[in-house]
């Protein structure tokens, strides 16, 4: 038998929010455990994860802290997860370059990409005597090139064992044809 993930129950998001709450003896917590329970898990995980944020701004601005029932009722919380998600996209958006050690994999990769663009590689530059030779590129590895509309078969040409017509984009997902006669002897 599996155990449940106590981090993934009701019970631990209730108590994860009731914690987080300022304590007053006029909440009837009873009543805000079934309210909360009314909500879906990922609502509940969202209200009892960014409570703190919410008590927090209320702290810094000198706000009034509302009921722990308003916070659930109104769903005071998605405010602030579309916050949390607006940074998360900002930050996805900036690159974070990456130092590439000169002779690795990755290095080799870029230079062959260099190459193919017509460009020449940068010369190497020590940076630190643990990094070793190398230089900054905006990731690991080249972006992969894109499928160009030359790359996918014509119309027609799917590999399908009747004569019926496709589109390039079915294509792709049809059955791989054998590479030599012999291949569907040797299974």
């Amino acid at each position: 038998m599996i155990a449940p993930d106590l981090f993934q129950t009701s019970h631990y998001r209730f108590e994860r929010l009731r914690c987080e709450w300022p304590s007053d003896p006029l909440i009837d917590w009873e009543q805000i455990k079934s309210l909360f329970l009314t909500l879906s898990p990922e609502d509940q995980g969202h209200c009892s994860r960014l409570v703190a944020r919410y008590l927090s701004l209320c702290h810094r601005i000198g706000s009034r802290v509302g009921s722990p029932a308003e916070w659930i009722g109104t769903g005071g919380w998605t405010g602030f997860l579309e916050a949390e998600r607006r940074g998360v996209r900002k930050l996805e958006a900036t690159k974070t370059p990456a130092w590439v050690v000169e002779g690795t994999p990755a290095w080799m990769t870029w230079k062959r990409h260099r190459e193919n663009k017509g460009q020449r590689m940068p010369s190497p530059e020590g940076i630190r005597s643990e990094r070793g030779y190398g230089w900054w590129f905006p990731a690991p590895f080249p972006p992969e090139p894109q499928a160009r509309r030359s790359d996918l078969p014509e119309e027609g040409v799917c590999g399908l064992a009747s004569r019926e017509t496709c589109s390039p984009a079915r294509a792709l997902h049809a059955p791989l044809l054998p590479l030599s006669p012999y291949q569907d002897q040797e299974r």
